[in-house]
């Protein structure tokens, strides 16, 4: 008997179409409140390095604060309470090479932090723009 009157082929099409996330690319969500997956199909290294090197700024609390006041006056460099992208780009980048420094000299020579920047350039020039209009002044 079926105490929900659905029959067995309504409930495995219903199950079938559940959505699982295969075990490989399952994550936890981070500070940051992102669920991202590692693997062929998930972010690679770099991004999970660049959201390192950032997450502190979401801690809670006065030390999350403290942090974030501390971030933003880096980042504000005129001190106009307003961030340019020029700002926003200069603020990440001492951000990436102080969290990940050149290491090596002459032809080893490499700079993680710098080449980081670069690689991900794109995506921060996107979110400055799609902010832009997230309030008015």
């Amino acid at each position: 008997a079926d105490p929900g009157g659905r029959g067995r082929a309504a409930a495995a099409a219903e199950e079938s179409a559940t959505p699982t996330t295969p075990k490989r690319l399952y994550a936890e969500p981070n500070m940051l409140g992102m669920r991202v997956g590692k693997g062929k199909k998930g972010a690679s290294k770099e991004f999970f390095m660049l959201s390192e090197a950032f997450e502190p700024y979401c801690a809670q609390g006065p030390e999350g604060d403290k942090l974030r006041e501390e971030g933003w006056k880096d980042a504000d460099a005129n001190g106009n309470g307003y961030c340019s992208l020029a700002e926003i780009e200069t603020f990440v980048l001492k951000r990436l090479m102080s969290k990940y420094p050149k290491t090596g000299k002459g032809i080893h020579m490499q700079t993680p932090g710098k080449d980081m920047f670069k690689a991900f350039r794109p995506c921060y020039i996107r979110a400055f723009k799609d902010a832009a209009d997230y309030a008015p002044d």
